[in-house]
């Protein structure tokens, strides 16, 4: 999976016409899914519900226009959750949508690590409900420990493979922007 904003594909369009065209072509084989994240990365409980469903609107726009595709899962901006944007998200025909595990767990008195994988639906302001496929912020920080030189390879290593004894159906290694 790919998270981009429809502000980053613009600027793709202009920068590297070639690279968006070749994500269409991997998109269109099955080989890349996108994940979407609306027009801009706003902060979801930061900005009015209408400005949140227009963030939205407008990036499935872009993402139809510039790659032929509207994505099935979306990821929650810098993973500030609130119960309203479950709403847009199912309004908007989303599958799905990413949420860092570990931030909910810090958040709620009543979850654990260990129990989040039994909390598989998040429910909105109305009837909306839908899945949460859960990122790992530390495992993505990890890499970038390591990448940047702070940790060893052996050390990244081994954290992940602890992670691997959980069982998960999915690896979210990195859920964090590319830069």
């Amino acid at each position: 999976g790919l998270e981009l904003t429809g502000w980053t594909l613009e600027q793709i369009k202009i920068l590297d016409p070639d690279w968006l065209f070749s994500l269409k072509k991997l998109i269109e084989s099955q080989k890349v899914e996108l994940v979407g994240s609306g027009y801009s990365q706003l902060i979801s409980p930061l900005v009015p519900f209408e400005v949140n469903k227009k963030n939205h609107v407008f990036g499935k726009e872009i993402y139809q226009s510039e790659l032929d595709v509207l994505p099935k899962i979306a990821l929650i901006n810098e993973m500030a959750f609130s119960s309203g944007i479950v709403d847009i998200l199912a309004d908007l025909e989303y599958q799905a949508f990413i949420m860092d595990e570990n931030n909910i767990v810090m958040a709620s008195k009543e979850l654990e690590s260990a129990n989040t994988n039994k909390l598989i639906r998040a429910k909105g302001l109305g009837t909306a409900k839908l899945p949460i496929l859960w990122s790992d912020s530390i495992l993505f920080q990890k890499l970038q420990h390591y990448i940047h030189g702070d940790i060893s390879l052996e050390d990244y290593m081994n954290f992940f493979n602890s992670k691997l004894l959980l069982k998960r159906d999915v690896m979210p290694f990195y859920t964090n922007d590319a830069e």
